[in-house]
């Protein structure tokens, strides 16, 4: 790469090749954050729990009798219930795609638009 300024300028032939070849990526990282998803996941569940209290992932044990695991799992009751607490369920409703047919509040997104969607 040039210097900086080449990126900003849309002649730039470095703009060009990035958005011809795309962003670059270190592969290796990519690669070990693939193999480490769920346990990433799992870490980032446990820290926001931990630190905010909502409610919305609850603890469970996984795997077989000689072979458990903790894990964090969304909880719809426990994401509706701080919806309620913090004063936003209506809001929440009002949004488009914010409930289900049956009127019942929705989590579910588009896949490319979920936090935990498979790159």
């Amino acid at each position: 790469m040039h210097n900086c300024s080449d990126l900003l300028n849309p002649d730039s032939t470095v703009a060009a090749a990035i958005e011809w070849h795309g962003v670059p990526i270190d592969r290796v990282q990519l690669d070990r954050i693939r193999k480490h998803r769920k346990a990433l996941q799992n870490r980032l569940a446990q820290q926001v729990e931990n630190e905010h209290h909502f409610g919305a992932y609850h603890m469970v044990i996984t795997g077989t009798k000689f072979n458990k695991h903790l894990e964090w799992r969304w909880n719809r009751k426990g994401a509706i219930a701080m919806l309620v607490r913090e004063g936003i369920y209506d809001e929440w409703m009002d949004l488009p795609g914010g409930k289900t047919p049956g009127g019942t509040p929705s989590f579910s997104a588009s896949k490319d638009s979920k936090p935990f969607s498979l790159m």
